[in-house]
């Protein structure tokens, strides 16, 4: 059985990005997601590759290995 950490509050949480990363279209939603972690306390920390798309990509090659 798989036992997972429960998260303390305060804690910070890293968002990557999927493999195609987030269209502009559902930038809202994850806003909106982004924003409910927070007022649970939580410090969110996302990157740039979260929020763009490039040839079906997160990003560039050179732009995925950057770390922000």
């Amino acid at each position: 059985m798989i036992s997972y950490p429960l998260l303390e509050r305060n804690a910070t949480i890293g968002v990557t990005a999927p493999s195609s990363g987030v269209s502009e279209e559902h930038h809202s939603l994850l806003e909106s997601a982004l924003k409910r972690m927070e007022e649970k306390s939580f410090q969110v920390v996302t990157g740039k590759t979260l929020w763009t798309q490039d040839k079906e990509k997160s990003g560039s090659a050179l732009g995925r290995r950057i770390i922000d």
